[in-house]
């Protein structure tokens, strides 16, 4: 194991420090992610480029530890703020991943009800003919029904008159013939 001079593990710890801090800086920068052009990207595209920064922060600092574990493994926690810098940053990817997600799916939501608004006008006139071709037919089916409901009426009532009369001409009771020595010798008919 190489013991590093106090000067050395001053200038590897300021180097680390300052590549972690403004790592996100150059990396942003290098993935085209300046403030003229960060507003140019999708929520999706910047999301990606996050990804792609917390990935190398994580694999930097792992590269540092590893570093530090074989040269000096007593410096080690040295890297706790590096460390934390880089969890912190895991954290603030996964909630914005999580925001890009919510937003994904509400611009899919509002762009279903912008088309449906923008479908409004033409579906309500198109139902407002429809309904006025349903009110003719409605309008002259009635005029028709008001038209033979009169005849329907007499009709009616001269039906109800006549089946009175049938009514009161028929027999409903029992009738008895007698025929001489209970015997019918020639054609028989009978008229009820």
């Amino acid at each position: 194991m190489v013991k590093l001079p106090l000067r050395s593990k001053v200038a590897l710890h300021s180097t680390l420090s300052i590549l972690l801090a403004f790592g996100w800086t150059l990396g942003a920068s290098t993935l085209g992610l300046s403030p003229a052009t960060a507003s140019e990207l999708t929520p999706a595209q910047k999301l990606a480029a996050f990804q792609d920064q917390l990935s190398g922060n994580q694999q930097t600092l792992a590269n540092y530890t590893a570093h530090y574990n074989q040269y000096a493994p007593s410096s080690v926690s040295d890297l706790a703020t590096a460390s934390q810098a880089v969890q912190d940053f895991a954290q603030a990817v996964n909630s914005y991943s999580n925001l890009v997600t919510a937003n994904t799916s509400a611009t899919s939501t509002l762009a279903t009800d912008q088309t449906n608004l923008d479908n409004f006008p033409a579906l309500l006139e198109a139902a407002s003919i429809s309904f006025t071709a349903a009110q003719a037919t409605y309008d002259a089916t009635a005029a028709s029904l008001s038209a033979i409901t009169p005849s329907y009426s007499d009709a009616l009532q001269a039906n109800n008159v006549a089946f009175s009369a049938y009514q009161s001409t028929v027999n409903s009771g029992t009738v008895i013939e007698s025929f001489n020595n209970n015997t019918v010798s020639s054609g028989i008919q009978f008229l009820i």
